[in-house]
């Protein structure tokens, strides 16, 4: 598994936590970072032990911009109005 560097605003963070940081801010934070590294949100999903991938998709799949963009290339294939490289299309 690589190595991957805590952002300042973390590393910080877990240095010197304030009174009021709670387990549930540090794991978000947490969460967040793993998908903002790059950790594919099932796994995310898993490491925080939800039931549901959906729970996961819910809470933090606005920090997974690229997902969405897949899914419209999926959908507009789908549709026919592109083709996948090497294959026929409509369009």
């Amino acid at each position: 598994m690589r190595e991957v560097p805590l952002p300042m605003f973390l590393a910080e963070a877990l240095a010197k936590p304030t009174p009021d940081t709670t387990f549930h801010d540090l794991r978000h934070t947490f969460a967040s970072t793993a998908l903002a590294s790059g950790v594919p949100i099932s796994e995310v999903s898993k490491w925080l032990g939800h039931e549901s991938i959906t729970t996961t998709v819910d809470l933090y799949g606005h920090l997974v911009p690229e997902a969405s963009a897949r899914a419209g290339e999926r959908a507009l294939i789908l549709k026919g109005a592109r083709s996948l490289p090497g294959q026929r299309g409509n369009g």
